[in-house]
């Protein structure tokens, strides 16, 4: 097995651990909007009571859950993007150095977001701006070669929505 097949499913696997976060979120999002059915006792005021839910309130996460979407769909992004850096890296191309650094850093401080927004930690506001500091280093590296590289201009679009959601938090 050779580098490149080890990028390659551990970038899968990153993917498909991301993916089946997003897809669960969007499911207990869509879950907000659901009509009562008929002959339910929920939203009845008539009849047995409805059950109470223990952990009503407590969706931290869904209080920042823009940013939390827009720092899953940029590390995903940044993988794609690091992945190709890392195979023009090793066919010789130097010229990409600081676009994959500056990936690297991003990657880490949204995955740091990640946790603390879903935690609503006291720590978000500053780590926002750490955030978005990240990202707008790893834009403009991308920006360089986003008209020859697609992951680049991906991953600079996706950090253009952090920057945008971590601004709110200021």
């Amino acid at each position: 097995m050779n580098r490149r097949d080890i990028l390659a499913i551990t970038g899968a696997t990153v993917a498909a651990s991301v993916s089946s976060s997003l897809l669960a979120c969007a499911q207990k999002g869509g879950d907000k909007d659901k009509v009562p059915a008929a002959g339910s006792d929920k939203g009845s005021t008539t009849g047995s009571a409805a059950p109470v839910d223990p952990h009503a309130g407590h969706h931290a996460g869904d209080r920042h859950g823009a940013l939390t979407m827009a720092v899953a769909h940029c590390q995903l992004a940044g993988d794609a993007c690091l992945a190709h850096c890392l195979d023009l890296l090793g066919g010789g191309d130097t010229s990409i150095v600081g676009c994959a650094k500056a990936v690297r850093d991003m990657l880490a401080v949204c995955g740091m977001i990640s946790a603390l927004a879903a935690s609503n930690s006291p720590h978000l506001k500053a780590a926002a701006a750490l955030c978005a500091a990240a990202c707008r280093d790893c834009k403009a590296e991308c920006d360089k070669h986003a008209v020859k590289h697609a992951e680049c201009k991906a991953c600079a679009d996706a950090c253009d929505k952090v920057i945008a959601e971590a601004s709110k938090l200021a």
